[in-house]
């Protein structure tokens, strides 16, 4: 049971780190490699 709640945590502790990480690189690196072509990431 030990293991299924650590597999059913996974995605809660995960989203708001991706998230947090694709504003980060949206506010700074992005800006700089951003190709001509591409749509802007929303």
């Amino acid at each position: 049971t030990t293991t299924a709640l650590g597999l059913a945590a996974i995605p809660l502790i995960i989203t708001p780190i991706d998230r947090t990480v694709d504003f980060l690189m949206d506010s700074s690196l992005r800006k700089l490699y951003r190709t001509p072509g591409e749509p802007p990431s929303s």
